[in-house]
């Protein structure tokens, strides 16, 4: 069983609506759960693969995402939580849906 699967059983397609946000506001890292914290650095991982994938540096992805840096970095390391619309555009630019990017994390 992978180290996501009992959130992703509660949280199959939306859970980063359902589950890192609430009531439309991004919660911070030190209000997260343990499990939360855990979904933010597999994303993480699997964002990092990604890039690797296409042959990007991290500054790269930073200024496609019109993120700082330190953003995109800390994102990564799955330090930060993230904007909803930050989310989004990484499935765009990877062109990879929300299932995919789940079943990904899953199997790291």
């Amino acid at each position: 069983m992978g180290k996501c699967n009992k959130l992703f059983q509660f949280y199959p397609q939306e859970w980063v609506i359902y589950y890192l946000y609430k009531k439309n506001e991004m919660l911070k890292v030190d209000q997260l759960s343990k499990e939360q914290q855990t979904v933010l650095v597999e994303f993480g991982k699997e964002l990092k693969r990604l890039r690797k994938n296409r042959k990007k540096s991290y500054p790269d992805m930073a200024e496609i995402l019109g993120l700082s840096k330190n953003t995109y970095y800390l994102m990564e390391a799955g330090s930060l939580n993230f904007q909803f619309s930050t989310y989004l555009q990484v499935l765009n630019y990877f062109s990879i849906s929300e299932i995919e990017l789940l079943k990904n994390i899953e199997n790291l």
